[in-house]
């Protein structure tokens, strides 16, 4: 029985000792691989670049405020393409996108459309063209801009060939500015769909920049459906159309008006009859014809613009009747 207490005694101041805390040697702690960064760096031990215009998280790196110029995205990662600047906002100005994505300075040459070492910093940002009806002219701007530092008197000029200074089609119209920006106006004759046209930045007289600019036409307006004749006697025709309609026609709206013609079907040659406006009614009557002889009519759909007729529809063909006789369709 002795021994059996002993036992047990010893048992217990053992389990006593094995959860009591040491107290002897350093205190243990916790080491966390994140530590207090200095201001500009985050991450593990500190080893990676905020690109924050602020202070950024020191676990993540993301930005509380903006980024730096030349930084985008919640862990502000660097500008991609052309892009550079605040927000990666503005446009590189280089040959094959080689600027610094902070400052936009080149290491290389400038676009087509820009001169001046360093930023590029004279230049043609944007050229448009007015959308024409065919044959006629266009009026085409070129949009120069003069940034920086940089000391030099531009001039512009137009022409169909990107190394042709000179070109008799093409007139000046005006020049207007605003700051550094300035917009040079110019019309051309003569052109067509697809042509292009280039605007050139001049000094002294020699091309140091160009850009280009493709004219585009509106299609005009054509009626697939030839007109409906609704009655026919020796010396009269009427006929009728239905509207144009951009499902069932082609061109480019806006209609203002419709001309009919008519001619005996044996002559080349059409007359035109009175201008119908869109609202009114879209019927043609015809008087003073020739008894029993075949007419053609068609009709034209014109729109906004000089030179907005379009190609005549399919015609219909009619022949007036022996005097005294009438005939009508099933036009309602």
């Amino acid at each position: 029985m002795a021994n059996v207490l002993l036992l047990w005694k010893f048992l217990l101041i053992g389990f006593v000792a094995a959860e009591a805390p040491v107290t002897s040697g350093p205190p243990s702690e916790f080491t966390s691989p994140y530590k207090e960064c200095i201001e500009g760096t985050f991450g593990v031990d500190c080893l990676q670049d905020c690109h924050c215009d602020g202070l950024c998280d020191r676990f993540t790196g993301v930005c509380n405020g903006t980024c730096e110029a030349g930084w985008i995205g919640d862990s502000c990662q660097i500008c991609q393409g052309d892009s550079f600047g605040e927000s990666c906002g503005q446009e590189c100005r280089c040959e094959a996108d080689a600027c610094n994505k902070v400052t936009g300075e080149c290491s290389g040459q400038c676009k087509p459309q820009w001169v001046d070492s360093y930023q590029c910093l004279a230049g043609l940002p944007d050229a448009t063209s007015s959308k024409i009806n065919p044959n006629t002219a266009s009026t085409i701007s070129c949009t120069t801009q003069i940034s920086g530092n940089s000391t030099r008197i531009l001039t512009v000029n137009m022409s169909r060939e990107p190394d042709q200074v000179m070109e008799r089609s093409i007139q000046f119209v005006d020049r207007t500015g605003v700051g550094n920006t300035e917009v040079w106006r110019f019309t051309a004759d003569d052109i067509k769909e697809g042509d292009e046209l280039f605007c050139l930045l001049l000094d002294q007289g020699n091309i140091v920049a160009r850009l280009g600019i493709t004219v585009m036409e509106y299609d005009l307006l054509v009626l697939l459906s030839p007109p409906t004749v609704v009655k026919a006697s020796a010396s009269s025709v009427t006929t009728t159309w239905t509207a144009w309609d951009p499902d069932r026609d082609n061109g480019d709206p806006p209609v203002v008006a419709y001309i009919p013609y008519y001619k005996k079907s044996v002559s080349d040659e059409w007359i035109r009859g009175t201008v119908v406006l869109p609202g009114e009614a879209l019927e043609l009557e015809v008087d003073n014809l020739e008894s029993d002889t075949v007419y053609d009519f068609g009709i034209t759909v014109v729109r906004e613009g000089v030179n907005g007729e379009g190609p005549r529809s399919p015609s219909v063909a009619v022949r007036t009747t022996c005097t005294g006789k009438v005939l009508f369709s099933n036009h309602e």
